[in-house]
């Protein structure tokens, strides 16, 4: 059965690596070192227990990555797809060595799927049928397909702990890889000034960073890691120049305080001004960083007309979806521009769903979703279930709620035969 597993996903990456290939040269070395990876995983048991999981993240992550050209939409859906495979393969693996999701977990990746799944399906409705847009909304179903396999294959994986492991993963290594790309091809990976690092814009990488720094708070256990992946995350916010995550990051940090600990706090905000004085004296230019955070130009003033306008013209039914005159960069100006009033509601709906949830279970995952929901008031990502961000968004939540009910959060310290985690319950602190 081991070999059948490990075969399964060696054709996945196959299929991926065959995909980027024909996308170009780039996609070439993506594949590759997807591939070798995948090798590299069946020498360490522990490193196989979490393979699956870490690699669907990534792949997922990948999906908009600055290797994939502009014409690529079909290896950026593989990617997706496959990465979406993989974590069900993650899924398939706990369970057969014998991790069984609690009641308490069931219940929680319920919740959490109905929360996301009811308003993101009502508002594609909203914004394609009336329109008669039939060929958007089965795509965009398929999508709603593929993140409601994901959310809920991650019940096992939160019984065996691998979640939490592929989460920190994927998104240090994004993040550290977009940072290491920025010093040795800055041609590639900076763009206008801004570090968007192996990732196609700033402010996705932004985004990646906000939720590196909220898992660095939250799930990462030793300090030295702890206190580094939260130093890297604000580098490189800094250095995207990404306001809505920077300020999404700043809310976390200051709901965390309220909800945890104030000592908890002051070391966050004496930690990361040591790490800035530190880098300050080692690269000099590095307060210019600030400069783009501060600058004070309204980049977002012509979501907000197109969003009017569209709104003006048709009030109850909208434009419909990706009828837009440009993007808009907001949640809810995008529902609004799609469909109409209905759509301003259904966002409403969502938001709400998912402050009440996260209040109910822990102050950890209630800054995450306060500061999320902020966030998409800069961006459109919520309401994107074919999109890398609300998906990756989705099972850092699960992660971090999982943390907060103080069900099965296991590390990887010690490892079964099998190379699965042991399950060694324990009850988050305060």
């Amino acid at each position: 059965m081991s070999n059948v597993i490990w075969i399964g996903s060696a054709v996945v990456l196959a299929i991926a690596a065959t995909i980027l290939a024909c996308a170009g040269n780039a996609g070439v070395v993506l594949a590759g070192l997807a591939i070798v990876a995948l090798l590299i995983t069946l020498g360490f048991p522990r490193a196989r227990a979490v393979f699956f999981a870490a690699a669907g993240c990534l792949l997922i992550v990948f999906a908009s990555s600055v290797f994939i050209p502009d014409d690529g939409a079909t290896a950026s859906i593989a990617l997706r797809v496959a990465g979406t495979v993989l974590l069900v393969g993650g899924a398939i693996q706990s369970a057969a060595h014998g991790f069984t999701a609690s009641r308490a977990e069931r219940r929680l990746v319920f919740a959490w799927l109905m929360t996301l799944l009811v308003p993101v399906a009502l508002y594609i409705t909203l914004a394609t049928i009336p329109h008669s847009m039939w060929a958007t909304f089965l795509s965009y179903g398929i999508g709603v397909i593929l993140m409601a396999a994901i959310v809920t294959s991650s019940a096992p994986q939160l019984a065996s702990g691998t979640l939490r492991q592929a989460v920190v993963l994927a998104l240090a290594t994004t993040i550290i890889a977009s940072l290491l790309a920025g010093f040795l091809i800055p041609d590639l990976a900076i763009e206008q000034g801004r570090l968007r690092g192996v990732l196609n814009n700033a402010n996705l990488l932004g985004f990646y960073a906000f939720l590196l720094g909220v898992v660095a708070l939250t799930l990462v256990k030793r300090a030295p890691a702890r206190w580094g992946l939260l130093g890297v995350s604000a580098i490189t916010l800094l250095w995207t120049a990404s306001r809505a995550s920077t300020l999404a990051l700043v809310i976390a940090v200051i709901v965390l305080i309220l909800f945890t600990r104030f000592a908890t706090g002051v070391l966050v905000a004496g930690a990361l001004a040591l790490v800035g004085v530190c880098v300050g004296l080692v690269w000099p230019n590095f307060f210019d960083l600030f400069d783009g955070i501060v600058r004070g130009n309204n980049s977002r003033s012509g979501s907000w007309d197109v969003a009017v306008s569209a709104l003006n013209l048709s009030p109850w039914s909208g434009v419909g979806l990706g009828n837009e005159a440009s993007i808009i960069a907001s949640s809810p100006l995008r529902a609004a521009a799609d469909a109409g009033y209905p759509g301003l509601i259904t966002i409403a709906i969502l938001w709400l769903a998912m402050l009440v949830l996260s209040a109910r279970i822990g102050g950890r995952v209630f800054a995450l979703t306060v500061a999320a929901v902020i966030h998409s008031c800069f961006e459109g990502w919520l309401l994107s279930p074919v999109g890398p961000m609300i998906l990756i968004f989705a099972m850092t939540w699960l992660t971090i709620a999982d943390l907060d009910i103080g069900r099965r959060n296991a590390p990887l310290a010690s490892s079964t035969p099998t190379g699965l985690p042991e399950f060694r319950p324990q009850r988050a602190t305060a």
